[in-house]
């Protein structure tokens, strides 16, 4: 006997296996896909990829700062203190190549100008291989060759100076430009002072003028200081 409940047919036996059946499929085949789904996302979702780790970078290379310094003394045996710097010397280097001025026909130092010379020293004694020449000049009043002999003495006392310090003769040579390497043109107290000097400078340039042989011991190279300057 069948019982009906608000007109739906009660299911028979065989029907609820059937659809129990039914169920399980319903369950597996849910399952399966969302298995497979799950795969698929594994499979879509991209590698990690690992990290490099960026190359050092090259050490740049700092310049040398040169040493500070107060005195030459506080720089190597090669160097000069310059501007609180100490700088390698050379000829090149104004400081290694200074200027002495002489009085009104003379040709004795003065000691204003020992300080320079003594750092031009110390540059020649830093480089053996640095050489120095010192020209002497004269202002333009006298013969010229009177001139050309003082001039020759002005260069010489530079020189001995130097080798007092210690400064090997090889490393020094001498010459003498008379009255024609003027620095000044003016006929001036000032101008005269200027051309009287000896200039310490690499043993290149200029020819110096051809020096007078009766300047050589002879009665020209004494004469009257008057006509010397």
């Amino acid at each position: 006997m069948r019982i009906e409940k608000r007109g739906i047919p009660a299911a028979g036996p065989g029907e609820d296996l059937t659809m129990s059946r039914w169920w399980m499929a319903m369950a597996v085949l849910l399952v399966a896909g969302c298995s497979h789904a799950a795969r698929e996302t594994r499979a879509a979702a991209p590698m990690p990829v690992a990290e490099v780790a960026p190359a050092p970078a090259a050490p740049v290379a700092q310049p040398v700062q040169p040493a500070a310094c107060s005195t030459d003394t506080a720089c190597a045996a090669d160097e000069l203190c310059i501007s609180a710097r100490c700088v390698k010397a050379g000829p090149n280097l104004a400081a290694c190549r200074p200027t002495a001025h002489f009085d009104f026909d003379q040709a004795e130092l003065h000691d204003q100008d020992l300080p320079r010379l003594q750092r031009a020293a110390r540059c020649l004694a830093g480089d053996p291989a640095m050489q120095l020449r010192a020209e002497g000049d004269c202002d333009d009043r006298g013969t010229e060759e009177y001139n050309l002999h003082l001039g020759q003495q002005r260069a010489d006392a530079v020189a001995s100076y130097l080798r007092q310090l210690g400064v090997p003769g090889p490393q020094l040579s001498t010459v003498s430009f008379g009255k024609e390497n003027p620095v000044c043109t003016q006929e001036t107290p000032s101008c005269w002072r200027q051309n009287r000097r000896t200039d310490l400078k690499p043993p290149v340039g200029a020819s110096p003028a051809p020096q007078a042989s009766s300047c050589v011991g002879g009665a020209a190279c004494a004469q009257a200081p008057a006509q010397s300057s």
